[in-house]
């Protein structure tokens, strides 16, 4: 017995009750034909078999015909109780299904967005076939089962997998292992998606959701577990600390260069900044951003940072405008500012002559400048956490 349902028609069988005058004129000049795309469900003794195929209409010469090309086939041998061929993807093969009256279940639940192709492995599909699953619930309690996940709510997975955005999943596997509860978890990630629900989500909620995002992919990175029941202010600093192990680590493996040749030395309380690992531990040390934020400018001969250890213990950033290294900033740790002694040394230091020719010497030339290959600091940042991504 063979079902047969349209999914798009093309009204072939009016292109092929016109006359060849009709069709010649209609194909080549107007170009107003189309194909038939249509799905079969057809069960013997043997088989069940959901296939899908295209007719289109090809010119011969002299006549036209129609072409039939298969573009999906699923068959499961009921006598060996094996999937004997599978050529659907997971999302054509939801996609068939959802055609046929039978399952009309699957295709509800499908438009209502409860149900994701990611759940339909070729057993499951199999089990739909032959009416042992005849419900959502039952399809997405299997896949948790057949990927031996335990303690996950199918009604949080099933709209986690398919109202978040495809590009911020994870398997639910890797979660399992890097959070301390899934299904908090999954709900984290979906509260900041914009498009879920009937109500927009707070600020705070797609804050939560974007940093949690990330700390999943730090977690995986240090083969952590993080916690999504945490407040959105304890989870900025776990976030920062898990960012600067991951940075910390990513700066052990490079050889440490000093972008200047050689550091120039001062007649003032302080260091220049001139390789990677210094900028680093001068961000650490101090909790700013000077390495974060900074390093690729102070890499491209753009910035430059200092350590002063009087009369305070502050860094001093100058940034190069129109030719010249101008103040932009100094802050002690965690960007405490600065008092009026160290105000009046930096007015020192920048308004010193030798200073002033030694910064000179600094610059870069535009060529040298161009030629750096500088990224911008997100993108460099992106990198660092996720190196594979590219």
């Amino acid at each position: 017995m063979t079902t047969e349902m349209k999914i798009r028609d093309g009204r072939l069988d009016e292109f092929f009750q016109k006359s060849i005058k009709e069709q010649m004129y209609l194909y080549f000049y107007k170009k107003e034909y189309g194909y038939d795309d249509v799905v079969r469900l057809t069960e013997t003794e043997k088989n069940v078999i959901v296939s899908r195929v295209e007719k289109s209409i090809v010119f011969s010469g002299n006549h036209f015909f129609r072409k039939s090309k298969e573009t999906g086939k699923f068959i499961y041998n009921k006598i060996e109780k094996k999937v004997k061929c599978n050529t659907f993807s997971k999302f054509d093969i939801l996609f068939a299904l959802a055609h046929f009256p039978q399952f009309d279940w699957l295709k509800a639940e499908y438009v209502r967005g409860i149900l994701s192709d990611m759940v339909l492995s070729n057993s499951i599909v199999r089990d739909i076939l032959i009416g042992k699953l005849t419900n959502v619930e039952a399809v997405v309690k299997k896949y948790l089962a057949l990927n031996k996940i335990k303690g996950a709510n199918w009604k949080v997975f099933a709209i986690y997998s398919s109202r978040l955005c495809s590009s911020r999943q994870y398997p639910i596997a890797w979660m399992q292992s890097h959070t301390t509860d899934i299904n908090e978890a999954m709900m984290v990630m979906i509260s900041g998606e914009v498009d879920f629900g009937d109500k927009k989500p707070t600020p705070e909620q797609v804050e939560k959701s974007d940093i949690f995002y990330d700390m999943l992919n730090e977690a995986m990175a240090l083969n952590v577990k993080v916690n999504p029941r945490w407040s959105l202010k304890r989870m900025k600093e776990e976030h920062k600390k898990m960012t600067e192990e991951l940075m910390k680590k990513d700066l052990e493996d490079k050889e440490q260069m000093n972008i200047y040749g050689e550091s120039p030395k001062f007649d003032y309380p302080c260091k220049l900044l001139s390789t990677e690992r210094e900028v680093f531990m001068e961000g650490s040390k101090m909790h700013h951003c000077i390495y974060t934020c900074y390093w690729q400018r102070i890499k491209g001969h753009e910035y430059l940072a200092f350590a002063f250890d009087a009369p305070e213990r502050f860094t001093l950033g100058l940034k190069l405008t129109d030719g010249e290294w101008v103040y932009d900033q100094a802050y002690l740790k965690n960007d405490e500012h600065i008092n009026k002694d160290s105000k009046a040394l930096i007015e020192k230091f920048l308004g010193d002559q030798k200073v002033k020719e030694t910064l000179q010497g600094l610059i870069k030339s535009p060529t040298e400048t161009t030629n750096s290959n500088v990224i911008d600091d997100d993108a460099w940042l992106r990198n660092v956490l996720n190196p594979h991504a590219a």
